[in-house]
């Protein structure tokens, strides 16, 4: 009840809660349907003691408030799914009107699911007559206002200069959150292949 004088708070949730102006401190967990939501805290800036009413009070409003929060969070993530569909009918919509590879790189980065991004680039392998993978060809690039442009369309880059390509080489997406620092990038030369 007094966060100053009670021994299940420690040294330095008491300092925090020194620091917010809290003496006085609630705590409702949220947990509905087997389920944890979160916890309510309510601070208040003296100590002026739960009564028996105070604590059936807050007894009373956990379950409804757990109720609420389980339901917003719900809605909320349905409206997300929904904006994440209509993002996506909307780029696929914008793909299958495309009339040249530009029009396909211009969708995929104005409506696709990263709003930021700054260029895109569609690359096509060439192979030599053994089948090998030989050079890759800028085909199509867009981007948003940069001080550095975007590797041209037909800009070769031979597959020699990128020993670690393999790695770029999968069925699945590669996502690289900092191509900067990740060792991937730095292997496969990622920051070559978009000058």
């Amino acid at each position: 009840e007094d966060i100053t004088t009670d021994n299940r708070v420690n040294e330095n949730d008491r300092r925090v809660a020194g620091q917010a102006g809290v003496r006085q401190l609630a705590i409702l967990p949220l947990y509905i349907g087997g389920r944890w939501q979160g916890v309510l805290t309510i601070g208040w800036p003296k100590s002026t003691g739960f009564g028996a009413d105070a604590k059936f009070l807050l007894q009373q409003l956990q379950e409804p408030v757990s109720a609420v929060v389980a339901s917003r969070r719900a809605y909320v993530a349905q409206q997300q799914a929904l904006a994440e569909a209509e993002a996506l009918y909307v780029a696929s919509q914008r793909i299958n009107e495309a009339s040249n590879l530009q029009e396909i790189v211009a969708a995929v980065a104005e409506t696709g699911p990263v709003a930021t991004v700054q260029r895109a680039l569609l690359e096509m392998f060439e192979h030599n007559p053994a089948g090998r993978l030989e050079t890759l060809t800028v085909v199509a690039n867009w981007q948003r206002n940069s001080s550095v442009p975007a590797a041209p369309v037909g800009k070769r880059y031979e597959l020699a200069r990128f020993p670690h390509l393999k790695e770029l080489v999968a069925t699945e997406p590669l996502v690289y959150d900092d191509v900067q620092h990740d060792d991937r990038g730095r292997r496969a030369n990622l920051k070559e292949l978009h000058r």
